[in-house]
């Protein structure tokens, strides 16, 4: 889906499905267009959470969830992990997702 400032980005809540190397592999978002295992579990915001931004690589493309760094990184270490990482952006459209990602989060902290 088109984005005024980052150029694009995955279209929240929905299940997309890709095929690499003869593997099919499904890709949900939730509302706020995290990859997350399923598109019914969304990434709770109230919860600590570990934020990864990135391009293909930490997307995890041709990956199931379970297999991608976020996840693993998250069930190492007991936390839950944010994919904010959008497949073919570069450096400065991973930081700028990054940035308006934290400005979102401590502004919901103010006005709770």
């Amino acid at each position: 889906m088109a984005d005024a400032k980052l150029g694009w980005r995955f279209v929240p809540s929905r299940t997309g499905r890709g095929t690499i190397g003869g593997r099919t592999v499904d890709y949900a978002f939730d509302a706020a267009g995290y990859r997350v295992r399923r598109a019914g579990e969304p990434v709770d915001l109230e919860r600590p959470t570990l934020l990864f931004t990135g391009e293909s690589v930490m997307f995890g493309k041709g990956l199931t969830w379970d297999e991608s760094i976020p996840a693993q990184v998250g069930a190492m270490l007991g936390l839950q992990s944010a994919n904010l990482a959008v497949d073919g952006y570069g450096s400065d459209q991973a930081f700028l997702r990054m940035q308006a990602e934290l400005q979102h989060r401590r502004g919901k902290q103010h006005r709770d």
